[in-house]
């Protein structure tokens, strides 16, 4: 009876543990977006040409219908910040040629020749191993390839593997932005001001939020006249974020809105009361701040005339001073304010801006090869994002070992194919090479340079005017090589 006992107890483990592998975390070739996120349940990675022997691409570039589908995460494909071991990010799976229809290449090498990296929120620290070993604890098999770079990609989940490297992962789920809290910044303002949406949150850094903004139960996508906010982004490390409306159109009705989560649309938060009304604009009757009457309608300058109540010494159009109307709640007035504010300059921010050649380490794919006859060295980014510095960079060392390596113009006998010919008016004669490994064109002869001789120009400057019969000093030189 007991080993009755302990044999159904042993096909319950089996089963129970089979069942937590069939239910495990996993990545493998769907035929479609929506085989991915609808029959299977899962999140979208990167787009694959087919099962094996694959190029890739980005999410969503539309050259392929087949994608890496993933089921767990978020879907969130933006890359995380460097790993300080790789100085690749922490999240890269794999990395691409291209943004589309790309070979692709190991995520962990020490100098990646690829700048295009797919990376995924939940999967963690990939690398490659051969697959002849199992991926560490804790890890999966996201995908193989078929070299480290220059590679084709294949399914995970295939049976048999054509190719012997596989990308193992750690699975490791992302913190859950939690919306908690959501509010106008005014319960009334007049059409056409600019109100702050202010949302709260934990864990919701470099977040994403959206914003509809409904009247009643109608959204303003139909409401004629009103446009949505646009989207806001939670900073790192803050619980809080702010987009901007402008209120429009006018109504009896009150509005709200509702903020939600781009990558993880099932997290959304309402507005609190009070909710918004817009009022009629009077603009035609306000002229000064002094002219505003609430400090629903003073603080967001509704009728944008702070630069009207300016003093003379105030110069409102300098991009750095900030002008507006404050409301006074002493003296329950609309003054005129006015604060200075930081340059916005974006350089030094190691993100390429436009109108930058470079920024701090980002040099745009450029290095010291490509300038002048540098072979090597570190090439920098000036200060001002303009341009590139090459002072670290480091040129060839002529060796005369009779061989034309790169940078040098010749190399004893070896002249790269030139001759005398090629070289100013000579027709023939012997062109030398010389120790610096530059062209000596000593004994070249013929042409109008034949025996010619340059010297240092001696000239002297001669004059007898003394100016007083026109009021002009006229000089004349006299020169000759010496």
């Amino acid at each position: 009876m007991s080993k009755k006992i302990f044999i159904l107890f042993g096909a319950l483990f089996l089963i129970l543990f089979l069942g937590n592998v069939s239910a495990a975390d996993m990545c493998s070739f769907q035929l479609n977006s929506a085989d991915c996120t609808g029959t299977s349940g899962g999140q979208v990675v990167m787009d694959l040409s087919s099962s094996t022997n694959a190029h890739g691409a980005l999410k969503n570039q539309g050259a392929f219908l087949g994608v890496l589908c993933c089921n767990f995460g978020l879907g969130d494909t933006t890359c995380s910040s460097d790993d300080p071991n790789t100085n690749q990010p922490i999240n890269k799976i794999i990395g691409l040629f291209s943004s589309t229809n790309a070979h692709a290449e190991a995520p962990d090498l020490a100098s990646p020749n690829y700048n295009t990296d797919v990376c995924y929120d939940s999967l963690k620290y990939c690398s490659n191993v051969d697959t002849g070993f199992s991926c560490a604890v804790g890890e999966i098999e996201v995908v193989y390839i078929s070299n480290i770079t220059n590679a084709h990609i294949e399914d995970a989940d295939l049976t048999p593997q054509n190719y012997d490297t596989k990308i193992c992962c750690l699975v490791e789920y992302p913190t859950t932005c939690d919306l908690t809290s959501a509010t106008w910044q005014y319960g009334e303002v007049m059409e056409g001001a600019d109100i702050a949406v202010t949302v709260n949150g934990t864990d919701c850094g470099g977040k994403e939020i959206s914003f509809e903004v409904f009247r009643g139960s109608t959204s303003c996508n139909s409401i004629s006249g009103c446009e949505n906010p646009p989207t806001a982004v939670f900073t790192a490390g803050s619980n809080s974020v702010t987009g901007t409306w402008n209120a429009s159109p006018s109504h009896d009705n009150e509005y709200r809105f509702v903020a939600m989560v781009v990558t993880n649309p099932s997290e959304t938060v309402i507005s609190s009361l009070p909710n918004l009304f817009v009022n009629e604009s009077v603009c035609d009757q306000i002229y000064y701040c002094a002219d505003y009457t609430s400090e629903n309608d003073c603080n967001p300058d509704s009728c944008e005339i702070a630069e009207a109540s300016a003093p003379d010494s105030i110069n409102c159009d300098d991009s750095n001073i900030n002008c507006k109307c404050v409301w006074n709640s002493t003296t329950s007035k609309c003054t005129f304010g006015w604060e200075v504010t930081p340059s916005s300059d974006p350089c030094g921010n190691n993100v390429l801006d436009t109108g930058e050649a470079c920024d701090g380490s980002i040099l745009d794919g450029y290095s010291c090869t490509d300038f002048d006859e540098f072979t090597g060295g570190n090439l920098l980014c000036n200060s001002q994002c303009t341009g590139f510095i090459t002072s670290s960079c480091t040129s060839y060392s002529c060796n005369n070992d009779g061989t034309r390596d790169v940078g040098e113009a010749c190399d004893g006998n070896d002249l790269g194919g030139f001759s005398c010919a090629d070289f100013d008016d000579f027709t023939g004669g012997n062109l030398l090479c010389n120790s610096a490994c530059d062209f000596d064109t000593g004994q070249c002869i013929g042409g109008e340079l034949e025996g010619s001789e340059i010297g240092i120009c001696i000239y002297t400057q001669v004059t007898d005017d003394t100016c007083g019969d026109d009021g002009f000093l006229t000089f004349s030189w006299v020169a000759e090589f010496v």
